[in-house]
């Protein structure tokens, strides 16, 4: 009975520490497999070159749980820091992320930034930090420009990645480049057009090297723009270049009425034909100064265009003067006449001597035709009609001209006859 309780314990203390060691398993973290990578130790521009000199500085061994790592890519990971001695990275790394083989390539080959093309910018070591900027290097793009006696100073851009200089993209060969004349970098297409803009603004450009650990500049492209564009068109400064931009001389500019269509000759000017049949447009004066800019002293004056407008070509004074009558022409019935003047006695010619003997005879000068006025009072005013004898005392007469009543008072009859004007006619 003994031996069989002691068997009974033994087997009781065995399950009893199996269960325990089970339990210390179950409780602890599982055992993860890791695999030794070369990481970044901090983050690296496009176009870092790796060197003997460097490697160490920017890379280290770090362990990657192998399970993350799919099994195919694994052959295309650089596990041996040798593999990227004289190799320069085509893409941007972070910290502490592993090298893919297709991330590193040839120190000769032009590397491109995805989404983002070259420029290259005429430079000398004495705008580029003494020529320590070379390629990997974070530079801000700093612009000078005057503004009459004034100079703007700004950043043009800002963090901007130097990719070569003077067509090298490797440092191994060497670090400084004093002798520099281009350096080239990776721009966006509004990055270019901005630098364009500056060169045509005649802007001294240089470049501030900086710190690879630098932050980022508080930067607003659109208000650089909108500067850039404000800038450069005052005569004064380094901004005007050998052909100076000369002030436009301010054209004057006068009101003229074009015809819409063909005007007949003799059509009378009034408010609704100007409306309907003219437009006025705003023509150089230089080259219009016969033209009509106003037509309203024409209106209702019994004026008509004499010789008509063609379509689209613009009045001028000369084709405006009184209308004329068409067909034969009798004086109204609520004309009122004045009294025909009466008939001269003839007078026998008699010798005139204005001087004693030897001098010339002078013979009197023949009487002239009479003119007369007659006056004609419409709703639109009053006009006069003026006639002309046909003869000396024949009483026939021939209407020669209609007038307005300034018109007539302006240019009266010319012989003493013409008193026979209408005494009613206004003036």
């Amino acid at each position: 009975m003994k031996q069989k309780n002691l068997v009974l314990m033994g087997i009781a203390v065995a399950c009893g520490l199996v269960a325990a060691i089970l339990t210390a398993n179950m409780g602890g973290p599982p055992k993860v497999e890791t695999i030794d990578l070369i990481v970044a130790k901090k983050d690296l521009t496009t176009g870092t070159a790796f060197t003997k000199e460097n490697i160490e500085d920017l890379t280290m061994v770090a362990p990657y749980p192998k399970n993350a790592i799919p099994p195919e890519a694994l052959p295309k990971i650089v596990t041996d820091k040798q593999l990227l001695i004289g190799k320069r990275l085509s893409r941007a790394t972070h910290a502490n992320e592993y090298f893919n083989v297709a991330d590193v390539g040839n120190k000769t080959q032009i590397l491109f930034e995805p989404g983002k093309d070259i420029m290259s910018l005429p430079m000398t070591a004495g705008k580029a930090a003494g020529g320590f900027v070379g390629p990997g290097s974070r530079v801000d793009i700093v612009a000078s420009v005057m503004e009459g006696t004034k100079r703007e100073v700004l950043t043009l851009l800002p963090d901007m990645h130097v990719l070569a200089v003077d067509g090298k993209q490797d440092l191994t060969e060497q670090t400084t480049f004093p002798e520099m004349r281009m350096v080239s970098f990776a721009v966006e297409q509004k990055q270019a057009l901005l630098i364009a803009l500056a060169n045509q603004r005649n802007a001294n450009l240089e470049l501030l090297l900086r710190h690879p650990d630098a932050p980022k500049r508080d930067y607003n492209y659109d208000k650089v723009l909108a500067t850039l564009k404000n800038l450069g068109d005052s005569q004064a400064g380094v901004l005007i270049t050998e052909d100076k931009k000369e002030p436009k001389p301010e054209i004057k500019m006068v009101d003229v009425f074009v015809a819409k269509e063909d005007i007949a000759p003799n059509t009378e000017i009034d408010e609704e034909l100007i409306k309907n049949k003219f437009e006025q447009v705003k023509k150089p004066a230089e080259f219009h100064a016969d033209a009509v800019s106003d037509m309203k002293p024409y209106i209702g004056a019994f004026k008509a265009f004499k010789t008509g407008v063609a379509k689209n070509a613009y009045v001028m004074n000369s084709m405006i003067g009184a209308q004329a009558i068409r067909g034969e022409v009798k004086p109204p019935e609520t004309a009122i006449e004045s009294k025909p003047a009466p008939s001269a006695v003839p007078v026998p010619e008699v010798a005139i001597e204005i001087a004693p003997w030897p001098h010339a005879y002078v013979p009197p000068t023949p009487p002239e035709p009479r003119i007369r006025d007659v006056g004609h009072h419409t709703n639109k005013g009053s006009i006069v009609y003026r006639y002309r004898e046909t003869g000396v005392d024949t009483n026939e007469w021939k209407l020669i001209a209609i007038l307005t009543s300034e018109e007539a008072s302006a240019s009266p009859a010319k012989n003493k006859d013409a008193k026979d004007k209408d005494a009613k006619t206004s003036d």
